[in-house]
């Protein structure tokens, strides 16, 4: 599947573009406002949560989710049994050919008709149909002739329309016949006339446009310093090389973004619902408003101070308490789970991020609410602050790790439903399910 962060393979899942899906990379932040610090080694992180702990990150185990394929293996491939992809090859003409600078014969060839009657996919999804979803045609990317070093030689991509919005697609296509680096294939319905890297050495490999495609090869070198394309016209997205998703539409066709974990059920209220919420609101506004010098902030926000203070502390001697500053904070939802305990889902945004879906929680004790001890203490842990030095930090869900293991799973296997139509087809078959996250 085509994809515009860059994977190995283009075939682009939607849990690659989650962890990004090539993966998507962000920095950690330092979370709390009042005693937080941003990290500045890029971490994982999905829904808001550390990569150590949140329930959707962990090592990948089976299925289609945030991976990178490997590139393919330097054994050559049976040449007597037949490249899948040659059934299929009749139906195709080619709208793009190059000699690359290695000697290989490089193609881009367009399908005569849509993907889903090329490949006579059936839609399993509860949503959308082949008709509808996979009207565009497919696009076999490879090298055309020589020794096959997989099953097929061919990368097989739907080509998802580009939009003025996003007007470039970007894919890898890994070979063992060359080794060095990889072949970067762009499409865009944008002015740009050349292909080639910012940065790249003196003697990297450039290429016009033709029908709005280019193939370059790319050492491993340039890849790792290039950030951006030498044509501003393909500076789109971030502005580098891995611009964002192509815009997919119609939204039937797909499962959408995970949103995160549900709050706890109601339970019992208190006596001045209206009331005890903007109390919630308006203590934790106080725990994270930067701009109260610490001597004059209220001592009672929290409801036990303990290791908290030497956390902040530990955090401040940091190198990036200045940039901790510019984090704000907002929380979502609120409710309560009995007359004296509520949870609530945070959002921190960030110069490095938006982080969603974080619970808190805050309890009565008679006079007033406070927010309690492990909701600082988790955004704390992000910024190395430690409230109980040498322990894990557990970080705050809102239900069993068993329901939030099958609210995933549940989630994984709708994506699935809807990515194994772009993902899966007689050239490129796939396993039995989605790569899951365990951790």
């Amino acid at each position: 599947m085509e994809h515009d962060a860059g994977t190995a393979s283009g075939r682009d899942t939607n849990w690659q573009r989650i962890v990004g899906l090539c993966v998507a990379i962000v920095l950690v932040v330092g979370l709390l406002a009042w005693f937080t610090r941003i990290e500045d080694d890029p971490v994982p992180a999905v829904s808001g949560q550390p990569a150590s702990t949140d329930p959707l990150a962990g090592d990948l185990v089976e299925g289609d989710s945030g991976l990178v394929q490997l590139p393919r293996t330097d054994a050559e491939f049976d040449p007597d049994i037949p490249d899948p992809a040659a059934d299929f090859l009749e139906h195709t003409t080619v709208i793009y050919e190059r000699v690359l600078p290695s000697g290989a014969t490089f193609e881009i060839r367009e399908s005569d008709v849509s993907y889903g009657e090329l490949f006579d996919i059936e839609w399993v999804a509860p949503t959308g149909s082949t008709e509808t979803c996979l009207s565009e045609p497919a696009l076999f990317v490879g090298v055309s002739s020589g020794a096959r070093f997989d099953r097929s030689r061919w990368d097989v991509l739907y080509s998802f329309p580009l939009s003025d919005q996003y007007p470039t697609s970007v894919h890898y296509s890994y070979g063992a016949d060359f080794e060095a680096g990889t072949r970067l294939v762009v499409r865009t319905n944008g002015p740009a006339l050349e292909l080639g890297l910012a940065g790249a050495s003196a003697d990297a490999d450039v290429a016009e446009f033709r029908n709005g495609v280019a193939v370059i090869e790319v050492g491993y070198d340039d890849l790792d310093s290039a950030t951006e394309f030498s044509d501003p016209a393909l500076r789109t997205g971030d502005g580098d090389i891995y611009p964002d998703d192509v815009v997919r539409t119609p939204a039937e066709c797909f499962a959408g973004e995970f949103h995160g974990l549900p709050l706890p059920e109601p339970g019992g209220q208190p006596a001045d619902v209206v009331a005890a919420e903007q109390e919630v609101r308006e203590t934790h506004a106080l725990l994270v408003d930067r701009s109260i010098p610490d001597e004059e902030r209220p001592r009672d926000l929290l409801d036990d101070y303990t290791g908290v203070d030497a956390a902040v502390d530990q955090m401040n001697a940091g190198n990036f308490a200045e940039s901790a500053a510019a984090a704000t904070y907002r929380i979502d939802e609120v409710v309560f789970t009995d007359p004296a305990t509520a949870w609530f889902r945070y959002t921190i945004d960030a110069p490095t991020g938006t982080f969603a879906g974080r619970f808190g929680q805050a309890v009565f004790n008679g006079d007033r609410w406070q927010v309690t001890r492990q909701t600082i203490c988790q955004d704390l842990a992000l910024a190395s602050g430690m409230c109980d030095p040498g322990k894990a930090t557990e970080v705050l869900q809102p239900m069993p790790a068993a329901e939030v293991d099958r609210i995933i799973r549940d989630f994984d296997e709708l994506r699935w439903s809807y990515d194994r139509a772009y993902d899966c087809n007689p050239v490129q078959p796939c396993g039995a399910g989605p790569l899951r996250y365990e951790g």
